[in-house]
């Protein structure tokens, strides 16, 4: 996976290929610990950047790529699954979950630097996260992207937390 693909020059939005080792060693290699996340372990999902040289470098890794078009073809529940039978089968202590919010539509969520067409509703967006929240494997979680200072009056950002919270809480 390519870094230098970011669209945007962040490394937001490239973490992909940063935690999986791939790009510069000051970001990549931190106490010698490269990987963080061996590519195989990597599952990224909802991506609607259908641009050919973008898709082909997480295609022709080892992680796992579904894309926005094939996880609605798929389906969420059976994606969420799929994901969690293989953290169970290869005995992983756990996963993290990284959330970029510009993965929301973007009539929704117009607050990101990267804005593209489509992107998941609040209801896909909470059906993907309910199934990850009730697992016990999930170890943490870290949101990017959303940029407060594209949301002056905090609508879109407050809208964001509670449907985050509100999924979230019902798991309590």
């Amino acid at each position: 996976m390519d870094i230098s693909l970011s669209q945007t020059g962040g490394a937001g939005g490239m973490i992909a290929s940063i935690v999986t080792g791939n790009g510069h060693t000051k970001l990549t290699n931190i106490l010698h610990l490269s990987p963080y996340i061996k590519e195989e372990n990597l599952w990224c999902t909802g991506n609607r950047e259908y641009d050919d040289e973008y898709e082909n470098q997480i295609k022709k890794s080892a992680a796992t790529y579904i894309s926005l078009a094939e996880l609605r073809k798929q389906g969420i529940k059976n994606c969420a699954e799929s994901f969690l039978l293989e953290v169970k089968k290869k005995k992983l202590d756990g996963f993290w979950l990284h959330i970029d919010v510009d993965v929301l539509n973007d009539d929704i969520m117009p607050c990101v630097d990267s804005r593209t067409p489509d992107g998941l509703s609040y209801e896909e967006f909470n059906e993907l996260l309910s199934y990850l929240f009730k697992s016990e494997k999930l170890a943490g979680l870290e949101i990017t992207i959303l940029d407060p200072d594209l949301d002056p009056s905090g609508t879109y950002t407050k809208d964001f937390i509670t449907n985050l919270t509100t999924t979230f809480n019902s798991f309590k």
